[in-house]
């Protein structure tokens, strides 16, 4: 069986950003641990090697060169601008 202390449950839950109370830490690193020992147990299930029956490639467009639009014109359609840049939200965020 797979062995989790107490630590190792508190670094893994602020890696994926989730809060774990202390008493739940005990029941979190069981829990953990049988996970992973059912990893264990599938990774030894036998498994045929995967096979494609189905060998269409995608098809790709021809390489061309064309003019390239004027940032005003990129501008003018874009949802939400700052200036001369685009403004996107923010996928990323401090957890601080």
């Amino acid at each position: 069986m797979s062995d989790f202390d107490v630590a190792t449950v508190h670094h893994i839950a602020r890696l994926a950003r989730l809060r774990a109370d202390s008493d739940q830490s005990e029941s979190l690193a069981a829990e953990l641990a049988r996970i992973v020992d059912f990893v264990g147990v599938l990774e030894q299930l036998p498994t045929p090697a995967a096979t494609f029956e189905d060998e269409r490639t995608t098809p790709l467009r021809e390489d061309v060169v064309s003019t390239t639009s004027r940032p005003d014109e990129l501008l003018a359609g874009a949802p939400d601008v700052d200036g001369s840049h685009l403004r996107v939200p923010a996928v990323i965020r401090d957890a601080t």
